[in-house]
């Protein structure tokens, strides 16, 4: 862990301003990964991906999905900021080794998130109300304290370090869990309290996929993206909170 520490509202903040100036500046990656993530939600809507009664199993599909979208873009953007790399070429990046084990350590989070859930449901007990209340709230801290616990391995493949991933986030994000949770809270609570207001607006239109309904998700989609850039933005931030010495990155 490194020793000096990081100041939350430090990288909350520079999360923002670096988030909205990668979207701004990586702006073909960023297109695409907007419509892919659009046409993936049009498609989960039509799968009933998104109904209330989905299942796990279908959550965890529809999960990984879209973070076989997120990877390139997420790439790109930790590259830009750990590295000082311009390249917004996002169908090269889907291709590229870093993305692929970028995707790989998505998954497993998403896995991580999934796996009570679904054993929950495959056993039957996912029907005792108590038993699944239970089962979700433990599923929600498990997912949490992993993530958390991992997140710096999402920069640390993407910039190419020489360095174990998952073993060199575990080791420096010891004892910081609670830094690290508080400065998340800090990126995502504006993007909530939007989602929120456009949900005041009105609830989603009856005519589904009608034009009242695509702008919604438009919207939605919108903000969710943006959303994506901060936090990865944010997340690099951290890394570079976090590295010193050998472990510092070099621009290529």
């Amino acid at each position: 862990m490194a020793e000096a520490a990081f100041s939350m509202v430090d990288v909350a903040k520079a999360g923002f301003r670096d988030g909205f100036d990668s979207a701004k500046s990586l702006s073909r990656a960023t297109a695409i990964f907007f419509g892919l993530s659009f046409v993936i939600d049009v498609v989960a809507a039509l799968a009933g991906f998104q109904s209330p009664t989905a299942g796990p199993v279908a959550l965890f599909v529809g999960s990984v999905v879209k973070s076989a979208v997120l990877a390139p873009y997420a790439v790109l953007v930790h590259r830009r900021l750990i590295l000082g790399e311009q390249d917004d070429d996002y169908w090269t990046a889907v291709g590229m080794p870093r993305t692929l084990r970028f995707f790989g350590v998505l998954v497993l989070f998403n896995a991580t998130a999934a796996a009570i859930p679904t054993f929950l449901a495959m056993s039957g007990l996912w029907a005792n109300v108590m038993i699944g209340a239970v089962g979700s709230i433990t599923a929600v801290i498990v997912v949490v304290i992993v993530s958390l616990r991992l997140i710096l391995a999402l920069p640390v493949i993407a910039a190419d370090r020489s360095i174990t991933p998952l073993a060199y986030s575990w080791e420096r994000t010891r004892g910081e869990v609670l830094r690290i949770l508080g400065t998340m809270i800090l990126v995502v609570l504006p993007f909530m309290a939007v989602m929120f207001l456009a949900i005041l607006i009105g609830a989603d239109p009856v005519d589904a996929f009608g034009v009242a309904w695509v702008f919604r998700h438009a919207l939605s989609i919108a903000i969710t993206a943006l959303g994506a850039a901060v936090g990865v933005a944010a997340v690099s931030h951290l890394y570079l909170a976090q590295a010193d010495g050998s472990d510092a990155p070099q621009p290529a």
